[in-house]
């Protein structure tokens, strides 16, 4: 990038700023070369070199002997992390590479997770948020599949405790969850093209056990509301019923259909789904 005072910027950039490795030559003759911050100058690059040790490898800036700055460890286990050192440690922001495939990037200290940072597991699972000494504590994102995802506690790398799941096309659950099953008091919204359902209840393990209420709401219906079934319209001299509400889906227009023994949607087992009901054609009258 050339500016118009004839500085001449070469490098990487984040947010419009100077970012991480750059080289910046000024009109005066002056070079600043090595890791930019936010558009300022930070360090220069440190010698580079590679030192063996029992573990593994390690190639990048040296020194007093040590990792330090930027740099690649590579362990005889199968194990990669690239990123940043602080005296011979992972310290900084990196990514950590496991044999089986999970793969770690976010803030390190002192050779440990600490910090935000991200885990994607070997199933495609991402989970978001804080680690303390390498375990994740506290609220996070965990992420079944692009289209599905949980917000809340996280404990044992499974959702635990109160939050909120969603897949996108089938409607979301608020409510409490253990080891990554819908399990205590919730509500489940179901959703499919031009309608909704909202559930109370309580579950257990992936399954409903007690059902307290159901609302459903067909949106093209939205504008002309059923009428109940005192509601009357004049036929020449006499009044008939309108209509009445269907015996199948109580009005709802959705009828719930048991998977026994439960599947898996999205990553998440589930043991029942809404469907319209085909006797009034999801209206919920006749």
């Amino acid at each position: 990038m050339i500016k118009k005072n004839g500085d001449v910027y070469t490098g990487n950039f984040y947010n419009g700023g100077y970012e991480d490795r750059g080289k910046m030559q000024y009109a005066s003759g002056k070079i600043e070369e090595g890791y930019w911050s936010k558009g300022k100058f930070e360090r220069t690059v440190n010698p580079t070199g590679t030192i063996e040790f029992d573990g593994g490898t390690y190639t990048g800036e040296i020194v007093d002997k040590q990792p330090e700055g930027k740099g690649k460890l590579t362990y005889k286990n199968g194990i990669v992390y690239e990123g940043d050192f602080k005296k011979g440690a992972k310290d900084g922001w990196g990514t950590l590479k496991y044999k089986n495939g999970t793969i770690y990037t976010g803030a390190f200290k002192n050779d440990t997770k600490n910090g935000y940072g991200t885990l994607i597991l070997t199933n495609g699972t991402k989970i978001s948020g804080g680690f303390t000494n390498d375990i994740f504590d506290g609220k996070g994102t965990y992420e079944y599949s692009a289209d599905a995802f949980y917000r809340g506690p996280i404990v044992n790398m499974l959702p635990n405790g109160y939050g909120i799941a969603y897949w996108k096309g089938d409607g979301s659950y608020e409510g409490y969850l253990k080891d990554g099953l819908l399990h205590g008091e919730g509500i489940r919204t179901y959703v499919w093209t031009g309608g909704s359902c909202k559930s109370k209840g309580k579950w257990e393990n992936g399954r409903m056990v007690t059902l307290y209420s159901t609302t459903c709401k067909d949106e093209a219906d939205e504008n002309e509301q059923a009428p109940s079934n005192t509601q009357r319209r004049n036929t020449g001299g006499s009044t008939v019923s309108k209509t009445r509400a269907c015996s199948s889906c109580g009005g709802s227009g959705q009828v719930h259909t048991t998977i026994s023994g439960g599947a898996k949607k999205n990553g998440i087992t589930i043991f029942g789904e809404y469907h319209t009901c085909s006797s009034c054609n999801g209206k919920g009258y006749y």
